[in-house]
């Protein structure tokens, strides 16, 4: 959780204790180093070549993080830049946790219920242990639930003892003690425990499997199986990803047809994903197509995942993109994008993608009163267009996608645009 106003967090992997997230927003280095300490975190810190390269194959960086190095000085030429330059403390940060144990066999602590003043009785504490995440006799023990401080006396303990496992779980569990009740005696303030009991099994690791490797083209079948290596002590959602030389019509996944954009493709010169920034449009490419977010907000996908779209006014707001020399093409392009457009909306013509020039563009054209649209593109400069074969709902998520490709006749110049809604062809 986070105290950065409609922030949130968002998990990207473990690795050696560590924990990493992601926010959904973005921010200057200091600030995201204020905001990290103050949720009990700090920001990204490498400490070897091994965590450096789980931190790629996570691909940590198509999040554009910010990392813990920073420069104390500007003076000085011990490292590769100029200045002095260390990274900020790797700690344990301010919590209201009282405790910390590894889960290990053996990890126990000593619960000690303390009397400001002796009595003439003995006096009995019962702990209450059922506001935690932790369970008991699951994940650790006490020696006893009921504590007698003898008559004359100020104080008793029992033990809490971790119960070890091989289940990789959230990273810690939470122990709160409390006073269940007790007699000569009544709970001051100061009178909970917070212990925490941290993870240490590894993730398992998942493989994938087919009943069949061969399957016939008229409705055959083949059961895909994922397998974790070890049981787990949290849901394992596996995502496949989609490639190879089958088109999305040649196939469904679970029973749903497969949607083009599921496919990876090596062609790919920028690719958006909307990973939380708010300021830049990160290409998930290794081209660096970054794009500059010119008044647009931040809202939900559609899948309902926060700061992971953008909403234009229709006026002012736009990304800017550089116009790159990998982004230069002139021969075949294919261009996609998953939109939705607002209902009663005050524009006649938006552009979804627009080219220097007018060179490759996707546009929506109102119609029905602003009830409905229809999608047109082209590409290569020409002036014809091609358009969806129906008029679109408004208020709903939809997939256009654009293709160019020139004919395989060396010696015609013409190219074939085709368009594409939700992976389905619409016009050529």
């Amino acid at each position: 959780s986070t105290t950065y106003d409609n922030g949130k967090y968002y998990y990207v992997g473990q690795y050696n204790g560590h924990s990493y997230f992601r926010s959904s927003w973005s921010s200057n280095w200091e600030s995201a180093k204020l905001q990290a300490n103050e949720d009990g975190a700090y920001l990204l810190v490498i400490n070897d070549e091994d965590e450096r390269q789980y931190l790629q194959q996570v691909r940590a960086h198509d999040y554009s993080p910010y990392v813990g190095y920073y420069r104390e000085s500007s003076l000085g030429s011990d490292f590769t830049m100029p200045g002095v330059w260390k990274w900020v403390s790797e700690f344990d940060p301010i919590s209201d946790i009282d405790l910390r144990l590894e889960e290990t066999t053996g990890a126990a602590a000593t619960i000690t219920a303390t009397i400001d003043k002796s009595y003439s009785q003995d006096v009995t504490i019962t702990l209450s242990t059922d506001n935690g995440s932790a369970s008991v006799d699951e994940d650790f023990t006490l020696g006893s639930q009921t504590l007698t401080i003898s008559q004359g006396t100020l104080s008793a303990s029992t033990s809490l003892t971790v119960q070890d496992d091989q289940l990789d779980e959230h990273d810690s569990d939470t122990v709160r003690i409390e006073v269940g009740s007790s007699n000569f005696a009544f709970a001051s303030e100061d009178h909970e425990l917070l212990i925490a009991i941290e993870d240490n099994d590894d993730m398992p690791a998942v493989s994938l499997s087919a009943s069949q490797d061969t399957i016939a083209e008229n409705n055959g079948t083949s059961n895909i199986t994922a397998t974790i290596t070890s049981e787990s002590g949290r849901d394992v959602v596996v995502n496949l990803g989609l490639d190879g030389s089958s088109s999305s019509s040649d196939y469904t996944l679970g029973g749903e047809t497969i949607i083009s954009g599921d496919f990876s493709s090596d062609g790919l010169v920028l690719n958006y994903t909307f990973n939380g920034d708010t300021t830049v449009a990160t290409d998930g490419t290794t081209n660096d197509n970054d794009g500059t977010v010119q008044g647009a907000t931040p809202v939900e996908d559609r899948f309902g995942a926060e700061n992971s779209a953008f909403l234009f006014d229709g006026e002012d707001d736009y990304i800017s993109v550089p116009n790159t020399e990998s982004l230069q093409i002139e021969e075949d392009i294919t261009l996609s994008a998953w939109i939705k457009s607002e209902s009663n909306s005050n524009y006649n013509t938006e552009y979804i993608i627009h080219s220097q020039g007018s060179y490759t563009n996707i546009r929506l054209d109102e119609r029905d009163n602003r009830t409905r649209f229809q999608p047109y593109a082209r590409g290569a400069g020409s002036h014809d267009f091609v358009s969806a074969n129906n008029n679109l709902d408004n208020d709903e998520w939809v997939m256009i996608t654009f293709t160019s490709t020139k004919s395989d006749d060396e010696n015609s110049n013409s190219k074939t645009f085709r368009m594409y809604v939700n992976g389905e062809l619409q016009r050529t």
